[in-house]
């Protein structure tokens, strides 16, 4: 049985909505190829916890990593960062020693020297590029020379798994493999349509920010003069406020707050329409692939997503729009329209394409990336 270190920054599920600062969607991923690359191999963990944990809740985070098995490096004050460092490094090469791969889940400041480790243990690293910041778009010099000193390092890897066609296509000259995520089909094949029609449940979950879109589609829910429609929000973020305040003239609008998997599995089912107003205009999302539409696509509902890179690949199961509040209200009410006709339409189409997508498959193409 091959022997492979996860380096990531993954956290027991049940600390997510307890440390507000941490991503759900990359703990989401992170645990599930992990379970998925433990059945035909031995894994360990060592994740960096790099963010601020609420000072009541440190012990019982150290009592749940230490009953998962998790080793980890908690940075979450300054000096704790600086110390850190050496604490990460020493156990690096401890448990690099035992291992037959190196796979790092996105390049952290931590993670320099990752790859130099590597070399000297006669392990091969492999990256997961979940991030990607491009430094020539950047105006602050020392950001700009960080992120020049990354670009240079994914060059040192053995392997890089990105999630964006498009950034994979700048590195054609590495071994790179594309990897757009992937479902757990079991979360989702009890999922039917929902066929109450009167109102119908327009649906957004994730990060609430400019980013992500949420701006846009706020402008846009004001366009929107349909009355049988509900707009509903899940997740944090700093738009949060903004949804509250409109809300609360316009009952359309519901804010469900942070929801735990199980309450997010019941709004999966509750929804008619699914919307992925990410803004493309902004540089940040250039190189990203919005790893929700796997799961909405499994849904087998209908989807209004603006042009996330490599969009192309998803013409046949997405209703695409520009990054605009007009744009999008037009398709919404082409949408709406038609919904009966669409929906029933889509539904297999689109669970059969999430399919594709499943972890178990994708852990073992992910396996022989690494393993060939």
């Amino acid at each position: 049985m091959r022997r492979i270190l996860f380096l990531g920054t993954y956290l027991p599920e049940i600390a997510i909505a307890k440390i507000e600062s941490s991503s759900q969607a990359a703990n989401i991923f992170q645990g599930n190829l992990l379970n998925n690359l433990s059945k035909n191999n031995q894994t360990t963990i060592l994740s960096y916890i790099g963010m601020p944990i609420p000072s009541d809740y440190l012990d019982t985070l150290k009592s749940e990593l230490h009953k998962q098995k998790i080793e980890a490096v908690i940075a979450n004050t300054k000096i704790a960062k600086i110390q850190a460092v050496f604490s990460y490094y020493l156990k690096l090469w401890r448990m690099g020693k035992n291992c037959d791969a190196i796979l790092l889940y996105n390049h952290l400041h931590i993670s320099f020297l990752v790859n130099i480790w590597g070399k000297l243990l006669g392990v091969k690293t492999y990256l997961i590029v979940a991030d990607f910041d491009d430094y020539q778009k950047e105006e602050n010099l020392l950001r700009k020379f960080i992120l020049w000193l990354y670009t240079k390092q994914l060059c040192a890897y053995s392997g890089l798994i990105f999630l964006s066609k498009t950034l994979q296509n700048k590195y054609s000259a590495q071994k790179t493999f594309l990897l757009e995520g992937g479902i757990s089909w079991n979360e989702f094949a009890k999922i039917t349509l929902n066929r109450n029609n009167n109102v119908k449940k327009v649906v957004y979950a994730g990060l609430i920010n400019q980013v992500t879109g949420i701006d846009i589609f706020l402008d846009m829910i004001k366009q929107c003069q349909r009355q049988d429609v509900r707009f509903i929000f899940s997740g944090r973020g700093e738009l949060v406020s903004a949804i509250q305040a409109l809300s609360k003239l316009d009952e359309r609008i519901e804010y469900r707050g942070f929801l735990s998997r199980q309450e997010y599995q019941q709004l999966l089912s509750e929804a008619h329409v699914f919307i992925n107003p990410r803004n493309m205009h902004l540089p940040e999302n250039a190189n990203n692939f919005p790893s929700k539409i796997l799961e909405y696509l499994a849904t087998g509902k209908i989807i209004i997503s603006t042009k996330f890179p490599n969009y192309e690949k998803f013409q046949n199961h997405i209703k695409f729009c520009e990054s605009d509040a007009r744009s999008m209200n037009k398709t919404l009410e082409l949408v709406l329209n038609k919904y009966q006709e669409e929906a029933e339409i889509i539904f297999d189409k689109n669970r059969l394409k999430a399919k594709e997508f499943t972890w178990d498959i994708q852990a073992i193409k992910i396996e022989e990336f690494m393993f060939e």
